[in-house]
């Protein structure tokens, strides 16, 4: 049969319709932020305007690039994840998880500089924790309580570009074959 793999905030809204509207499908989960962002907390603060000398300019362009700087952002405060009858049912859901992990700096081909954004993103407001440059691990993992865990050398931008050279199609390959390892 088919199978859904939904990147980033795709996760979230697929556990929010089956957990208030009934509306379920069981999914693969990459790279969602499934408890929230910790990024998105601090979004006021990385989307100030920067002068273009600023080295800080580097995380607002990121948080433009995943339209972070909107009203859209407000959805993924972690403050919006804290309840059990959705934990519950993302952990029902979800059948396959893979989170990603900034070590592999470089990896998200023509979009390096962004990725360089990521990596400043988790190493100033995400310590303490491995994330994607958006989403740390735990929120990924509804606090490490999902099945099926696989952590991928790519940092949140994999779907935005080519990773070693390969198209999306092959990406999505890729994560299929990651998830069952």
């Amino acid at each position: 049969g088919s199978k859904v793999i939904a990147h980033s905030m795709a996760n979230p809204t697929l556990v929010g319709a089956c957990a208030y509207q009934g509306r379920c499908v069981n999914f693969n989960n990459a790279q969602g932020p499934i408890l929230g962002s910790k990024a998105a907390d601090v979004a006021g603060m990385l989307c100030k305007k920067r002068a273009w000398w600023d080295p800080r300019r580097v995380t607002r362009d990121v948080m433009n690039a995943f339209n972070g700087c909107n009203g859209a952002v407000n959805s993924l405060k972690t403050s919006n994840f804290r309840d059990p009858h959705y934990h519950n049912t993302a952990r029902r859901i979800i059948k396959r998880t893979t989170c990603g992990d900034t070590t592999a700096f470089g990896y998200s081909k023509g979009y390096e500089h962004l990725g360089a954004g990521l990596f400043l993103i988790d190493k100033t407001f995400l310590v303490g924790e491995r994330s994607d440059g958006m989403v740390t691990k735990s929120s990924c993992t509804v606090n490490h309580t999902l099945p099926n865990v696989v952590n991928m050398r790519a940092d949140h931008l994999v779907f935005k570009g080519h990773i070693h050279g390969r198209s999306r199609r092959d990406m999505v390959g890729w994560l299929r074959g990651a998830a069952r390892r």
